[in-house]
């Protein structure tokens, strides 16, 4: 194993490598310290990438409260009574049906299939929160998991299996770039507004899509898509960040604002929430 290598698996410059550990071991640490400890870390930290794991396998690193949420999250029910061998029978044979992968894959986000990719490659070492923050609803809908060191990203190898068959799927694929760009449409309007009206949201998914959607399709569409995102929901002609769910004044307030056709939060919004759209697509 070489630097290059070493560089490409934590995405940094061996210089940036080196200052990083330097600052760790202090002044008098000379060269050739500080490169043995980045390949004690690298080591410590590859040694477990290239194992393979079993579904069942990675369902018994989870506690019992943790499988009963990858339960909620499903909308599986029954999981009051079960004993966690229960849950992991039930979730074992539920996430191995041919036709959850098939539901899934059209809802998945961009990154989070990028996500996917990388690990049918290899498990993947939690180097970084961006890659943590990513894997977040995956890990949540049950579908990666973290090794039994809680230090690897892992997708199961009967998963893995089910993915790459959904994409070698064309129309999936197609469906899955579709709903990412209503998704995306969906998560720059709240970011940006907190509260926009379902008719704004509507132009710019015509838009993006070059088809329009009624409000109870938009509705629908999110009310049933699996992998269910809880950024916004939708009330009253308006899609609404959740970060305001619990804080009715403020909505009425954004409301408000909008029917006087004002600005806020930042300058010319309308640029930027179009500006996001082409940046995250």
């Amino acid at each position: 194993m070489d630097f290059q290598d070493i560089e490409r698996f934590f995405g940094m410059s061996i210089e940036e490598l080196v200052a990083t550990v330097a600052e760790t071991q202090g002044e008098d640490a000379t060269m050739e310290e500080i490169k043995e400890t980045i390949m004690t870390i690298f080591e410590q930290i590859s040694s477990n990438m290239s194992q393979p794991y079993t579904l069942r396998e990675c369902l018994s690193f989870l506690l019992k409260e943790d499988l009963i949420e990858v339960m909620k999250t499903l909308r599986f029910h029954g999981y009051s009574k079960m004993r966690k061998d229960e849950l992991i029978e039930y979730l074992n044979e539920a996430l191995l049906d041919p036709h959850f992968m098939e539901t899934l894959y059209p809802s998945l986000a961009n990154n989070e299939v990028r996500i996917l990719e990388q690990l049918c490659n290899m498990n993947t070492p939690l180097v970084s929160t961006d890659i943590m923050y990513t894997a977040t609803e995956l890990i949540r809908h049950g579908i990666c998991y973290l090794d039994a060191q809680g230090k690897h990203l892992v997708l199961p190898v009967e998963l893995k299996e089910a993915f790459l068959a959904a994409q070698a799927n064309k129309s999936f694929v197609q469906a899955q770039k579709h709903n990412g760009k209503i998704y995306t449409a969906c998560s720059a309007c709240v970011y940006f507004y907190g509260v926009y009206p379902i008719a704004g949201l509507q132009e710019h998914i015509q838009q993006l899509t070059g088809t329009y959607m009624t409000e109870q399709e938009i509705l629908n569409w999110n009310k049933f898509s699996l992998m269910q995102r809880e950024e916004f929901f939708f009330k009253n002609g308006y899609i609404i960040s959740t970060s305001l769910r619990e804080t009715p004044e403020d909505v009425v307030a954004l409301q408000q604002l909008q029917k006087m056709k004002k600005r806020f939060f930042w300058p010319n919004t309308e640029q930027l929430v179009d500006l996001s759209m082409e940046l995250w697509l």
